[in-house]
């Protein structure tokens, strides 16, 4: 995880990014994570899945923990400056299963002949120079050191543990190295930390081994643990209750810390007045499934964090308005959400905007349909005048007149990054047609469809084609139509059909289980629905377009377009969910091959024109939806023909076999290059030229002399 440490992120972020299974950082992340953290506004366009999330949310939580800190120690020195702080001991809580600790807390043991087990004490330092002593009680091999919260109980084997083990050997994330002499039964070994000088050393006996390890810039503020490791052995620890074996006077015993030195710092005092109701920042998202992804990510990203402990809210609509004003209340350091409910809490009085140094605006270009208004009302509402404010934007486009109208009013002058570009999908995505012609596909014969358990299945349509003239064949009305999730009333009747054919079953037993993601679903429903897909409880999610925007759902294999968009940026926004992490993803798209007539309703709902089956244009509520043409605008864009699949085609064929993923990069990474060189063969010569130029004078001069 260097690379997220060379862009500045502290360790206890790293660590959790670890446990996501984040080992480097996105473009959109390298590029926009250092600019963010050097308090720049930033105005940012990159590809679904590229990690837009992460690339504000990281750098946002850092500054927000660093601020807390100080403000928590600049309080709590003032405070607490002399105020010792309790014993310490051997945490009963942050242990292996299988680590034992007696009553008076200062003796461990593990008893496994095969396996590193490993506990810490019960706070840490950070600040000052401190040590503790640990005595060897029998012929076990033990590692003893410093560790930050969230490191793994296996002292020395991840970046954030700083071990020394019995071997005579140093280790941190896992490189060891030779270091002093080997110890064992009988031998006390001591851990030293100056972090003033940030630097880890140790002791055996009556004698100073020396320096150990450097502590990295990027742990500055971190609190650091008394740490150990056993396989098969015993210890017992002196956290200064009695007299060390080694004398050290450049070191306290850390029983001796002031409170303001620890990582308990007060915090659990000071935490529920510090700004209370008083966020640093506010996200804005336009829908309330994107919200809540945002949110959840956050508390992904601070689980690691300890001290202190960083409050997150999520405020959407639907949602009874006193639990928000409750917890507001409590205090809470990011708030994010939708911006109808942010509005109304702000101007309640509930949500106080006096400490925001953070105002961050998701999918930008769809806030602004929606919010636009009351996205100038919350900037206005942010003091500028007391602290800089950084304004974050991430939109699908940066070159509409609506985003540039709106950076140019609530940004000081914004690094813009541009990483989208020319439209492009990852190699990883296959794309397949499934025409639908209402001459050919005869499957309305069998209408109305039996279930598998023998028992009638209807079809409710939209009713847009109640009234047409309908031609009769062998007695059967074609009622079947084409299916598209075009809107949230064909999603509820996709769902309620795959239901009741499948027998009225939610679960992974059933092929069909099915559930939907819509507006007309409340924010509970659509949580629960999402949750159960994501878990994998249910094979389908039916949604519509303005529901699944921004949602990103891991390791999805296949995604199936019953209807295309109108659209041709919509289909690579939908399908751009599919062929993540370089894993194979298959679109399947059921395509008509005939013109539709669709609803679009004009007027409300007691109006004769809003029921109308005529044409917009001849005053009624529909159009023409014409896919064959959508197809040519798709096909057009990707720049490639999409693959039919037939009655008669072998589905395998429609796949390249041996697909070689990265080809089409490197090939254009060639031309680039290529390119690249073109435009520099001129001026390498004449640089060539003039280096020859040089050297001959000189050689002429000096000859002269």
């Amino acid at each position: 995880m260097a690379a997220f440490e060379e862009l500045g992120i502290m360790p206890e972020i790293i660590s959790s990014l670890e446990d996501l299974g984040w080992e480097l950082p996105t473009a959109i992340q390298t590029e926009a994570i250092p600019l963010i953290l050097g308090g720049r506004d930033v105005c940012a366009a990159a590809p679904t899945g590229s990690g837009k999330t992460g690339a504000f949310a990281l750098p946002i939580l850092q500054i927000v923990v660093e601020t807390v800190r100080e403000s928590l120690l600049n309080k709590i020195n003032s405070d607490d400056k002399n105020t010792s702080a309790p014993p310490i001991k051997l945490s009963a809580d942050d242990r292996d299963p299988l680590i034992a600790i007696d009553p008076t807390g200062f003796i461990c043991q593990s008893r496994d002949e095969n396996a590193w087990f490993g506990c810490r004490a019960t706070y840490g330092v950070i600040s000052g120079n401190f040590g503790f002593e640990c005595l060897i009680r029998d012929e076990g091999i033990a590692r003893i050191g410093w560790s930050i919260f969230g490191s793994t109980y296996n002292l020395g084997t991840d970046r954030l543990g700083f071990g020394f083990g019995g071997t005579g050997k140093i280790s941190n994330s896992g490189q060891f190295i030779n270091y002093g002499e080997s110890f064992g039964k009988g031998d006390t070994i001591g851990a030293w930390i100056n972090l003033n000088r940030g630097e880890i050393s140790f002791s055996k006996n009556s004698n100073y081994l020396g320096p150990a390890f450097k502590i990295p810039n990027n742990f500055k503020g971190a609190a650091f643990y008394p740490a150990f490791a056993l396989k098969n052995a015993e210890i017992e620890v002196n956290f200064g209750q009695n007299q060390f074996v080694f004398s050290n006077r450049d070191h306290l015993p850390i029983n001796q810390a002031k409170l303001s030195e620890t990582s308990i710092s007060g915090i659990q005092k000071e935490i529920s007045e510090f700004q209370s109701g008083k966020p640093i920042a506010v996200i804005l998202e336009p829908t309330k499934d994107l919200a809540k992804q945002t949110h959840e990510c956050l508390s992904l990203f601070i689980k690691k964090v300890s001290r202190p402990y960083i409050r997150t809210e999520l405020i959407l609509g639907g949602v009874p308005i006193w639990e928000q004003q409750k917890s507001l209340k409590k205090g809470v350091e990011i708030v994010t959400g939708t911006a109808g409910r942010i509005i109304d809490l702000i101007e309640k009085g509930n949500l106080n905007l006096s400490s925001v140094r953070f105002f961050v605006l998701d999918e930008a270009d769809e806030l602004i349909q929606q919010s636009s208004d009351i996205i100038t009302r919350i900037y206005d509402l942010i003091p500028k005048a007391t602290q800089r404010l950084q304004v974050i934007l991430f939109s699908a486009t940066l070159h509409s007149p609506e985003i540039k109208k709106l950076t140019e009013t609530i940004t000081k002058f914004p690094v813009w990054i541009d990483l989208k570009g020319k439209i492009s999908i990852p190699e990883t995505v296959h794309h397949i047609i499934v025409p639908v012609s209402p001459s050919k596909n005869l499957n309305w014969q069998n209408y109305p469809l039996k279930s598998p358990t023998g028992s009638k299945v209807f079809y409710q349509t939209d009713d847009v084609h109640a009234k047409d003239s309908i031609q009769f064949r062998n007695g059967n009305l074609n009622f079947f139509s084409l299916i598209f999730m075009r809107t949230k009333v064909e999603c509820a009747n996709l769902e309620k059909f795959l239901f009741e054919y499948s027998g009225g079953s939610r679960n992974t037993v059933n092929e069909f289980s099915c559930v939907s993601l819509h507006s007309d679903k409340s924010v509970q429903e659509r949580a629960q629905n999402l949750e159960l897909f994501k878990n994998g409880e249910v094979r389908f999610l039916i949604c519509t377009d303005a529901a699944a925007r921004g949602l990103d759902i891991k390791g999805l294999p296949y995604l199936i377009n019953f209807t295309l968009p109108d659209d041709e940026k919509i289909y690579i926004h939908r399908v751009g969910r599919v062929g993540r992490m370089d894993r194979m993803g298959l679109a399947i798209s059921l395509v008509a091959t005939e013109k539709e007539k669709v609803w679009y309703h004009v007027g409300t709902k007691n109006s004769a024109q809003y029921w109308s089956t005529k044409l917009v244009s001849d005053g009624g509520s529909c159009l023409w939806w014409n896919e064959p043409l959508y197809l040519e605008k798709i096909e057009k864009l990707l720049n490639f023909k999409i693959p039919k699949l037939e009655k008669e085609t072998n589905f395998s064929t429609v796949l390249k076999e041996n697909i070689i993923y990265g080809e089409k990069r490197r090939k254009e990474n060639q031309l680039r290059f290529q390119s690249h060189t073109k435009e520099l063969k001129d001026s390498i010569r004449r640089l060539n030229n003039l280096e020859s130029s040089a050297q001959l004078a000189y050689f002429s001069l000096k000859q002269k002399k």
